[in-house]
């Protein structure tokens, strides 16, 4: 497998990349991410750099800084901050609301951002402001975030609900009747599967890895993975360093002080200092999680979702968005197509957006 190989094939694809939290450097630092600044991991060079067609960047309210009411204006402003950066960068990047969108930017040889809310509290209990928030133009929701909300119950957080109450399978619904991606990354075993018994369309975990590989709670089992996939959905590899490597999960347990592994960007200093001794994993544990998705799921029906933007730490090789053609050049060598490298770049993604908002 050549480099020009590689770069065939990564370059002419459409690179799908399903979750990021830069867009608070844009809200809370005032940052431009036209601009490439050092330790950002996702800005446009590094999308051009990297392949990255399209970014869905997400808006996210800190539950325990927010209160619902006040989220709401949070979630607003950063779904803004994408809009306003679009709009300053019109000869770059485009808003899109759609796969026929990120088609017709990647002809172009424009970058695509796409909004996407995180955390189910950030409605407020409201279906109206789920509503308006489609009309921004976010194109998915998870259902949680770690926390547990009025209505879902979280993966890292005491359940109140046994998983979805009433009104949470209206959610689900009315997110199903209005064209939006329901996200089952975060949410709580119970309310996984209360969400794949409630829902008609095809779900996306846009950042979780295989909990066979990696036993984080934030993971996935193997009956999950299965059942996404059987639902026609997409299961999005992540690049969190603890959600790749179980002996790096072991590490953190072990530690009497935790490294910052994620930050808020309104802390004062963002990244932290290494640890001595903490051993990263490389880019090919993350490709480990694809071809076990891959496996269980089907080929159809994973993604990437690196959580770029508040993760302090990174796998070994995957410090940027840059650095996205590894993955390329470690499935080629481990025998994918190249039909099947572009579905984990981008087309099984497409698809559900496709499904689910329709052309």
């Amino acid at each position: 497998m050549t480099t020009q190989q590689v770069q065939d094939v990564h370059f002419s694809s459409i690179v799908v990349d399903t979750h990021s939290d830069d867009i608070g450097w844009v809200v809370d630092r005032g940052e431009e991410l036209a601009e490439d600044t050092d330790g950002r991991q996702v800005t446009f060079p590094k999308m051009r750099e990297g392949g990255v067609t399209a970014q869905f960047f997400a808006a996210w309210s800190n539950p325990r800084r927010w209160s619902q009411v006040a989220g709401v204006r949070r979630t607003i402003d950063f779904i803004d901050a994408v809009r306003q950066t679009c709009d300053r960068n019109r000869d770059q990047i485009e808003m899109a609301y759609t796969a026929a969108d990120i088609r017709r930017l990647k002809a172009e040889d424009k970058l695509a951002a796409v909004v996407c809310v995180e955390g189910g509290h950030s409605i407020d209990d409201d279906l109206g402001v789920l509503r308006a928030y489609y009309d921004l133009g976010a194109r998915y929701m998870t259902l949680t975030h770690n926390n547990t909300n009025n209505w879902a119950d979280g993966i890292a957080d005491e359940p109140r609900n046994d998983g979805l109450s009433d009104f949470g399978r209206d959610v689900v619904r009315e997110m199903d009747r209005i064209g939006m991606i329901v996200d089952i990354s975060h949410v709580a075993v119970k309310t996984f599967w209360d969400t794949m018994e409630t829902t008609e369309n095809p779900v996306m975990a846009s950042h979780s890895n295989a909990s066979s590989l990696c036993g984080h709670v934030r993971n996935m089992s193997n009956d999950q993975l299965r059942a996404v996939g059987e639902g026609n959905g997409v299961v999005c590899a992540t690049f969190v360093p603890e959600f790749v490597s179980e002996e790096m999960r072991l590490q953190i347990d072990g530690l009497e002080t935790l490294p910052a592994m994620a930050f808020d960007t309104q802390q004062k200093e963002p990244f932290a200092e290494p640890v001595k001794g903490l051993k990263l994993p490389s880019y090919t544990e993350v490709v480990d999680h694809i071809d076990h998705m891959v496996a269980v799921a089907g080929i159809d029906h994973v993604g990437l979702g690196s959580d770029f933007g508040v993760i302090g730490f990174t796998p070994t090789g995957l410090e940027d968005c840059s650095k996205f053609p590894v993955l390329t050049g470690e499935m080629l060598s481990r025998g994918y197509s190249d039909a099947d490298v572009r579905k984990v770049l981008g087309e099984n993604v497409l698809r559900v957006m496709e499904d689910v908002i329709g052309q």
